[in-house]
C-alpha cells in the first residue's frame, strides 16, 4: 500500500529553517527547498508498505474523518504527547551544528563525525516523520480490518516510542468515537510479532516519491449535542451568558482534538455554541470580537467532516492570511484562489479541487460567476468530493455584494445549493 504522511515538531523546524536561511544561502543544493517542511513533503512523506496490498477502501464516514485527520497536512503537526516525549528525550539539540547536520543527512557531503555530533537534531526530524506514517497506517488498518481490537507489531521505531505512538493514536481515536452518535469501537493493541494481525516492518518499508495525498470523501458524520448556551441575571441584574456542557466526555474529546491540531488548551468564550450548531448541521451566524476565534470554529468542524469546506471571502489579502494560518497549524492541504495567483497556478489548483486533494478552499464571491470555477466544483462533486460546509467570511458586508454581484443567486439560493453543492450545511460568520 502506498501512502503519504509525516509529522513535524514546530520548534525544531523553526530552528532548522533559521540556520538554513542564515548559513546556507549560497549552497546550490538546498535552493530547491525553501524550508525543512518543503523538504519533508517532497522527499520523506511518501512511503510504501509492501506487506499491505493495494485495495479499494470502503470506510464509514467517521473512518474517513480519522483517515484524513492524520494527513491534514503534508507534513502536519506531531501529536502532542509524542512531541513532548521526543523533545524530552533529545533535549539539547540546539547545541549542535545545524547547517552541517542537515547537509550531511540530505546531501551526504559531510563525514560520520558530523553525523554523530548532530544525532539528536536528526532524530527530531526523522522520528516525527515515522510516527506520522505509523498513525496514518493504523488509520488505514482500522478501515480494512473488521476486528474491534487489532494486534499490531512494528519495528519502525524502538519499543518505547512505539508504545507512546500507539497509546496516543488510541487516545485520538477514542476522542473521535466519543463525539459521534453511531456506535463504533476500535482499538490498536501493540503486541509481539508472532501474535500480530498486521506488521509494520523496516524490511517492508520504503520511502517513495510521486505519491498524491488524496482524502477520503464520505457522507456526513452525525455528532452528539453536548451542551447549550444559557443566560441568567446576577444579583446586580446584569445578564450573564455562558455555555453549559452537558456531555463532559464529548467536551474533553473536542479539547483533546483542539490541542493536538491547534495547540490551544481550551475554547474561548462564544466558540462552543457556534461549534455545537455546526456539528449539529444547523446554519449559524457567528458573532465574536476581533481575535475571538471565529475562524477556528469552522476550521475545527471542517476537519470533523470527510469532505471539502468552501470559504467564500471577499478580501484577497484576508483569504491569503487565512490559508497561511492553516498552513502554520500543519493543515497545508488548503488553498485560496484569487487574482493574486498566476493564471497557471489557478488552473492547477482548480484541477486539484476536482481530484479531491484539499480540505479547505478559500474563494472570492465573484468566482461563482465564472463558468470554469463552477464547473470545477461540479466536477469535484461528480468525482466523489463531498461539500459539507460553506462559510461566508466577513458576513457583515454581504448586503454590499448583492447589487453588483448577485451573490445571493449563486451561493445563498437554496436551489443552487441542491444543484451543485448538495448535501450542504451553511456556516455564516
Amino acid at each position: 500500500m502506498k501512502l503519504k504522511a509525516a509529522y513535524f515538531i514546530q520548534e525544531v523546524i523553526d530552528f532548522c529553517d533559521e540556520s538554513l536561511h542564515t548559513n546556507l544561502k549560497e549552497v546550490d543544493e538546498v535552493k530547491p527547498f525553501q524550508s525543512i517542511k518543503e523538504l519533508i513533503k517532497q522527499k520523506f512523506s511518501g512511503y510504501h508498505l509492501n506487506n499491505i496490498e493495494e485495495r479499494e477502501l470502503t470506510p464509514t464516514p467517521i473512518q474517513s474523518v480519522i483517515f484524513n485527520f492524520f494527513s491534514r497536512g503534508i507534513p502536519t503537526r506531531c501529536t502532542f504527547k509524542c512531541e513532548e516525549y521526543l523533545l524530552n528525550k533529545f533535549s539539547g539539540y540546539r547545541d549542535n551544528s545545524v547547517a552541517s547536520a542537515i547537509r550531511e543527512q540530505i546531501f551526504g557531503n559531510q563525514g560520520e563525525e558530523v553525523y554523530l555530533k548532530n544525532y539528536k537534531l536528526l532524530k527530531l526530524l526523522e522520528l516525527p516523520i515515522l510516527i506520522g506514517q505509523i498513525h496514518k497506517t493504523l488509520a488505514l488498518i482500522c478501515i480494512i480490518c473488521p476486528k474491534e481490537t487489532i494486534n499490531v507489531f512494528t519495528d519502525l521505531v524502538d519499543e518505547d516510542l512505539a508504545n507512546h505512538a500507539v497509546d496516543e493514536f488510541n487516545e485520538v481515536l477514542q476522542a473521535f468515537i466519543n463525539l459521534i452518535t453511531t456506535p463504533y469501537n476500535k482499538r490498536i493493541n501493540l503486541t509481539e510479532q508472532v501474535n500480530a494481525d498486521y506488521k509494520l516492518l523496516k524490511s517492508d518499508y520504503n520511502l517513495i516519491d510521486g505519491i498524491d495525498n488524496k482524502f477520503s470523501n464520505n457522507n456526513k458524520v452525525h455528532y452528539k449535542d453536548y451542551g447549550e448556551q444559557t443566560e441568567y441575571a446576577d444579583e446586580a441584574g446584569e445578564v450573564i451568558s455562558r455555555f453549559e456542557v452537558k456531555d463532559k466526555e464529548m467536551h474533553e474529546s473536542l479539547v483533546l482534538l483542539l490541542k493536538n491540531t491547534f495547540r490551544f488548551e481550551g475554547f474561548k468564550p462564544g466558540q462552543q455554541s457556534i461549534i455545537r450548531r455546526i456539528l449539529l448541521k444547523k446554519d449559524v451566524i457567528g458573532l465574536l470580537p476581533t481575535g475571538g476565534g471565529k475562524s477556528l470554529c469552522y476550521q475545527l468542524c471542517g476537519l470533523l467532516q470527510p469532505g471539502l469546506t468552501v470559504v467564500v471571502d471577499p478580501i484577497n489579502s484576508l483569504m491569503k492570511d487565512q490559508e497561511l494560518k492553516l498552513h502554520e497549524h500543519g493543515i497545508n492541504q488548503s488553498v485560496f484562489i484569487n487574482s493574486l495567483l498566476p493564471y497557471k497556478e489557478r488552473d492547477l489548483r482548480l484541477e486539484n479541487i476536482s481530484n479531491g486533494r484539499y480540505l479547505f478552499l478559500f474563494i472570492s464571491p465573484e468566482r461563482f460567476h465564472i463558468v470554469k470555477y463552477r464547473s470545477a466544483l461540479e466536477a469535484a462533486k461528480k468525482n466523489g468530493t463531498k461539500f459539507h460546509y460553506v462559510v461566508i467570511d466577513e458576513a457583515h458586508v454581504v448586503s454590499e455584494w448583492y447589487p453588483s454581484q448577485q451573490l445571493h443567486h449563486n451561493i445563498l439560493n437554496p436551489l443552487t445549493r441542491q444543484q451543485f453543492i448538495n448535501p450542504i450545511d451553511g456556516v455564516v460568520r
